[in-house]
């Protein structure tokens, strides 16, 4: 599985920097709310920030386009009571989604896209007062790296979806939601799943 949709990222990632239509670059920045699926965590919220570049697909439709993003991305989750358990993990990521537009006006548009990420986890921390669960174990008063032997896998897949808005071909506001695929722990059926707010700003 890791490697089919590593092999679709890179595809449609080499495909968007190497085409012949003209390519659009971008940066973006959001907020990111994310927790942990099948474990019974709170929302952290984080933030997300990065460059994309999309390519127009005029042969397929000339709505149609391809964008990828190259995203460091702040996940986790969080518990209020009295463990005390946050969860802090850097990522980074590179969505690859395959998106379509409708003109409203001269000046907006609509879009939506869709399609799969790949993530490599760089740093974070874990700490709790105390934890007792299957996600991470039974634990008394700890911090370590989230990554560590005793936290998160590095690597995640998923897939997700974004739809927005976008003002005069240079300004986008988006929502969007992602998926992970993979469990986060080897003992544990916990993925990632994230919501996030998005400001993007392409150059022409």
């Amino acid at each position: 599985m890791k490697n089919l949709f590593l092999s679709i990222c890179i595809v449609l990632f080499t495909t968007t920097i190497h085409a012949q239509s003209p390519i659009r670059y971008g940066v973006t920045s959001g907020i990111d709310f994310s927790k942990y699926l099948s474990a019974d965590l709170n929302y952290s919220t984080g933030f997300q920030a990065g460059i994309s570049a999309e390519l127009g697909l005029p042969s397929i439709h000339k709505s149609m386009y391809a964008n990828s993003t190259l995203l460091l991305t702040q996940k986790g989750g969080k518990s209020d009571d009295l463990d005390n358990l946050k969860i802090n993990a850097y990522y980074l990521e590179l969505p690859v989604h395959i998106g379509i537009k409708q003109k409203l006006s001269g000046k907006f548009s609509l879009f939506e896209e869709v399609g799969p990420y790949i993530g490599f986890g760089l740093f974070g921390k874990t700490k709790a007062d105390s934890y007792h669960s299957s996600f991470l174990g039974n634990q008394d008063g700890f911090k370590y790296n989230t990554f560590s032997k005793s936290g998160l896998k590095r690597w995640d897949l998923g897939a997700g979806f974004k739809v927005g808005t976008e003002y005069m071909n240079h300004i986008r506001l988006s929502w969007g939601m992602d998926f992970g695929l993979l469990k986060v722990t080897k003992d544990s059926s916990a993925k990632n799943f994230n919501t996030y707010f998005a400001l993007s700003y392409f150059f022409l």
